[in-house]
């Protein structure tokens, strides 16, 4: 079924010919969701996880409005027709990574899922979140919901590895609470259509939120990341990261919008937002927004593309690298600090090979 979505709307709207204000998305999507039963979970603590695909109220932290999110249409998918729902109740300090996977395959295509993570107080955990497909076109639309309550300190990363034929739909809405550390690293490389929506409510004292992304685009892929942090209380912080690479004639937006509200004094907040160039043709295009109604703060931004320096190429290929090594050599050098946060990432530097050969 060919459905039109408007997506991705800023919190305030820009001039028209900025052409961000949202993404238009016309595709052909699945009218029937099904089933998707290709789920692992590795918990080795036995940490408490609860598997529910039918109903919503046996998650604790899950009756509230979620503030922006992608878009209503696919919000509304969500709470009506998610065939998974897992709700992950961090009660102690961990040890051992939860990893979630979802393998796409022929009998399981479409995924619409929502994920709640609830950490509470002085507790401590990182969770791994993969979504994998590689032959077929498929469906994701997914929300991931945390509450970091006072003194906890969550790591999540999530990594998208589907093919460049499908769609990918991801919403993220977290709390963070007095004293809380949340971190994300998101890995973005698949999905023909890839839109990512990442909200923050910074909400206690001396709360810290760290947002790191790398992406990749090929051929005509189209990345909107709409990334949107919001710090409430005094000296709360927020730190955004974006490395990017875009090949062949790909399209990326990116919006990100650091808030200041009144009462956030001493607060800090700075957004980066940094694309390579590997074609002509690729189009990248960023919005750093910074708001404020509170006087006593900091914040920053900075943005910027470009193709690689051609005394870099230079350099590697004298020393004995074709140009598609050297290539190879600079991005991995631009995607290693953030992609260390991954533990176990050999599976994603093969995929970022395969895809800048």
């Amino acid at each position: 079924m060919i459905r039109e979505l408007i997506l991705n709307k800023p919190p305030i709207r820009t001039a028209n010919n900025f052409e961000m204000n949202n993404v238009v998305i016309k595709e052909d999507m699945p009218y029937e969701i099904g089933r998707f039963k290709n789920i692992e979970i590795e918990n080795k603590e036995n940490s408490k996880i609860i598997i529910d695909n039918q109903k919503l109220d046996v998650f604790s932290n899950s009756n509230y409005e979620i503030k922006y999110g992608v878009g209503e249409e696919l919000l509304k998918e969500i709470e009506e027709s998610a065939n998974n729902r897992i709700f992950i109740h961090i009660t102690k300090k961990l040890e051992h990574t939860i990893v979630v996977e979802y393998r796409f395959d022929k009998d399981n295509k479409n995924l619409v899922n929502d994920i709640n993570i609830e950490a509470e107080e002085g507790t401590k955990a990182k969770i791994l979140i993969k979504y994998i497909g590689s032959i077929g076109k498929f469906y994701h639309n997914g929300l991931v919901r945390i509450n970091a309550k006072k003194d906890s300190d969550i790591e999540i990363g999530v990594v998208n590895l589907l093919n460049i034929t499908s769609d990918n739909f991801t919403s993220f809405d977290n709390t963070i609470g007095e004293n809380a550390r949340l971190e994300y690293t998101l890995i973005e490389l698949g999905g023909k259509n890839n839109v990512s929506n990442w909200y923050s409510k910074v909400n206690g004292n001396n709360a810290e939120c760290k947002l790191e992304t790398i992406y990749l685009g090929i051929e005509n892929q189209l990345i909107d990341l709409n990334y949107i942090g919001e710090l409430y209380s005094p000296k709360s912080q927020i730190q955004i990261d974006v490395q990017g690479v875009l090949k062949d004639e790909t399209k990326k937006n990116f919006k990100g919008t650091i808030d200041f509200k009144t009462g956030a004094k001493e607060a800090k907040g700075a957004e980066n937002e940094s694309c390579i160039l590997l074609s002509d043709k690729a189009r990248s295009k960023a919005l750093p927004i910074l708001l404020c109604t509170e006087d006593d703060v900091e914040g920053e931004h900075s943005t910027g593309s470009g193709k690689i320096e051609n005394e870099k190429l230079f350099y590697l290929m004298s020393r004995g690298f074709s140009k598609k090594e050297a290539i190879k050599l600079i991005v991995r050098a631009k995607f290693d600090n953030i992609l260390s946060n991954i533990d176990d990432n050999e599976e994603i530097w093969n995929e970022i090979d395969r895809r800048l050969d």
